[in-house]
């Protein structure tokens, strides 16, 4: 029947993907080789080099863009379809069959006979699931479907666990604790936490047990979505991508895509970036969604930008605003030509990102493009027409950031006046918000500004950026930021008077105030992490134990399965800094 269907479609997929992984994994061996694929993009050899134009024009014919003969010429047939090629790619376009354009010819080809083993598996599953999706918007089991995933003992003794944490036995008691949890829904949430979870501790086996438990064919698809980014986050860009390209609706495969570019540029892995961002553009011809179509091939833009790759970050944008002109009137495009525009701003061109908020009609969208134009000047130490465009933002809340952000941009560049002038706007702008629990964001953003400049800027100015985000603490009223800013105070290299113990008595306090035990685990993860970062082992380590010791009171199950999978993702943090 139907269900049986959906299970069909979804084992398909588990196997394609296994598959996929598998073959991707020889990936690796060639890394060495492709490494140098961006820095070659726009070398140019000599037009008529003939066995070079040959072997282009062969390649070209393989990956089914070229049709014209195998004649050794550059010509305007050629030339045309090596242009194509490079825009799609997000490359230098110059139209020469250069060597650095047979290396991504011959990478995109391989790429592709490795796909297409994984498209010609997992065909009929995909085409399975996409039909269960639409006859069945509410999947659930039948209803004397007595098959129940076996129960286990949810107050079993972790102490031994706890007493010496490791990312199996933490996942294991997360996977035990999720099995007693009776709801589906609220079991299925607990196992794609978990599936993430054992990805990320490169736990291939256990993972692919944990997703064929998965029930709900919609979770299980974000879940494999939230698979492909753990890889990323880890550097595993093969298993990336591959996770990601298997992702069975179009929408998501191809945001999931574009996130797993952006944390490859972050982690600055050029290479895998770009090559997830080519998958990224082949992808838009079939999508769902014109308009979705062009805010992708905008964020595309941008992080070919930050890979190095600028003339393909501008081609791609100009091609974005181009696509979006043509749409009908009545199509609601305000919100993507904001997302254009602050491409524009981020590729460096703030120029042109001002001439189109000129079209833009309202204040939520105008926002992110001024503050993305204040960034760019920030950056290039232009201070004064930073602080003039964020002065042009009219809702307080979004000015404190504005102004905090630019703070610690200029701190990195040595600019202190401007940075502690930038600090004491934000205070000034974060008075100004009325809604109390913005309000208390926008003052806690203060504080951890204040902080990350003193962090940058050194002891000599310590106190005086102390006692400003002291004076921004005192106006955190919610429980969860007001610990989240002590805490970080408390972890600071210089606390005022070097009193750091009665620091962190009081962000002890604040955090014992929190009353969901899951969120006091949450933020000292967070806490373990950035410690980490800061290369202050020992603060991190304490943050992680006493996050063990909040879980080992955890009753509930499902919660106590969200707790042990996020204390994996903390031990593995901790273990790769």
């Amino acid at each position: 029947g139907k269900r049986n269907r959906i299970v069909t479609g979804i084992l398909v997929f588990l196997v394609a993907t296994q598959i996929t992984t598998l073959a991707f994994a020889g990936a690796n061996d060639r890394s060495s080789r492709a490494s140098s694929e961006l820095a070659a993009v726009g070398q140019v050899v000599p037009a008529d080099d003939p066995r070079q134009i040959r072997r282009a024009q062969q390649l070209l014919t393989e990956l089914e863009l070229y049709r014209g003969a195998i004649s050794g010429r550059l010509d305007r047939s050629t030339v045309r379809v090596i242009r194509n090629f490079q825009r799609s790619a997000g490359v230098d376009i110059d139209g020469q069959a250069s060597a650095a354009l047979l290396k991504a010819l011959q990478e995109r080809l391989q790429s592709n006979a490795l796909l297409n083993r994984m498209r010609r598996i997992e065909r009929e599953g995909r085409a399975a699931a996409r039909q269960a999706l639409r006859t069945s918007p509410t999947p659930r089991r039948p209803e004397n479907n007595q098959t129940k995933p076996f129960r286990a003992d949810p107050s079993r003794d972790v102490s031994r666990c706890l007493a010496r944490p490791t990312k199996t036995c933490l996942l294991r008691e997360a996977v035990v604790s999720a099995r007693a949890v009776h709801k589906d829904n609220m079991r299925d949430w607990a196992l794609g936490e978990i599936l993430v979870a054992q990805t990320r501790a490169d736990f291939s086996d256990q993972a692919m047990a944990t997703a064929r438990q998965i029930s709900d064919p919609r979770l299980f698809i974000r879940a494999m979505a939230n698979v492909a980014r753990a890889h990323a986050r880890v550097g595993r860009a093969a298993e990336a991508l591959a996770a990601a390209e298997a992702i069975p609706d179009a929408k998501i495969r191809l945001e999931g895509l574009a996130e797993v570019a952006a944390i490859h540029a972050k982690r600055n892995e050029r290479v895998a970036a770009h090559r997830a961002v080519s998958r990224l553009l082949d992808g838009l011809p079939v999508s769902l969604s014109q308009l979705n179509d062009i805010v992708l091939r905008a964020q595309a833009a941008r992080i070919l930008h930050r890979i190095g790759a600028v003339a393909g970050a501008v081609a791609n944008l100009e091609q974005s605003l181009a696509q979006l002109r043509t749409l009908p009137p009545g199509i609601k495009s305000n919100a993507v030509l904001g997302d254009i525009a602050s491409g524009f701003a981020e590729i460096g061109a703030p120029a042109r990102a001002l001439k189109l908020i000129d079209e833009i009609r309202t204040d939520n969208v105008r926002i992110p493009v001024l503050i993305s134009i204040a960034v760019v000047h920030a950056r290039i130490g232009d201070a004064t027409i930073a602080v003039h465009s964020v002065e042009r933002i009219t809702a307080a809340r979004f000015r404190t950031q504005a102004f905090a952000r630019i703070a610690e941009i200029l701190a990195r560049r040595g600019r202190k006046e401007e940075a502690f002038s930038a600090l004491n706007s934000a205070l000034a702008a974060a008075r100004k918000v009325h809604l109390r629990f913005v309000r208390s964001d926008a003052f806690a953003r203060v504080a951890f500004a204040a902080l990350e400049v003193s962090a940058i800027t050194g002891p000599a100015h310590s106190r005086e950026l102390f006692e400003l985000a002291e004076q921004a603490l005192a106006k955190v009223g919610d429980t969860e930021r007001r610990a989240a800013v002590l805490w970080a105070l408390a972890g600071s290299r210089w606390p005022i008077d070097g009193d750091a113990t009665q620091a962190k008595a009081r962000a002890q306090l604040a955090l014992d105030d929190i009353k969901s035990p899951l969120r006091r685990i949450w933020l000292l993860g967070d806490l373990a992490e950035s410690y980490a970062t800061q290369r202050q082992s020992d603060n991190a380590w304490l943050a992680f134990r006493d996050a063990l010791e909040i879980a080992s009171e955890i009753g509930n199950t499902w919660s106590r399965a969200r707790a042990f999978a996020r204390l994996s993702n903390t031990l593995v943090s901790l273990r790769n800094l």
